[in-house]
């Protein structure tokens, strides 16, 4: 029961992410309708907004352990920078995930040629 209790306390990142989530879902579906309606600005501000959100709920993700969902936000993270036009700034977050993911690789045993 004490354990239940304290993953409620609002300050828990399941908590946050979950609320992080909900926020998230609500601008991604704006934004689709922005892009749909052709509203570039609104597209750029939400694309905005959204990605900020992604790495926020990545970062949570990460202070978990959880990497692999923190890796899924990333990449959704950097979607959102592309539909906002912030073409350098996604490419940056796709070059830190594949040295990342490359690094996780030879650490398993991959080998690459």
């Amino acid at each position: 029961m004490k354990r239940i209790l304290h993953e409620l306390h609002l300050g828990h990142p399941l908590v946050d992410i979950q609320s992080l989530k909900t926020e998230k879902t609500v601008k991604l579906l704006n934004l689709e309708a922005a892009k749909a309606a052709q509203k570039s600005r609104d597209v750029f501000h939400l694309g905005s907004e959204v990605a900020a959100l992604e790495g926020k709920i990545a970062a949570k993700y990460l202070e978990l352990g959880d990497k692999r969902n923190a890796v899924i936000n990333i990449i959704s993270q950097a979607s959102c920078l592309c539909d906002s036009g912030r073409f350098p700034e996604a490419r940056r977050h796709y070059n830190v995930l594949s040295h990342w993911l490359i690094r996780i690789a030879l650490n398993n045993g991959l080998k690459m040629s």
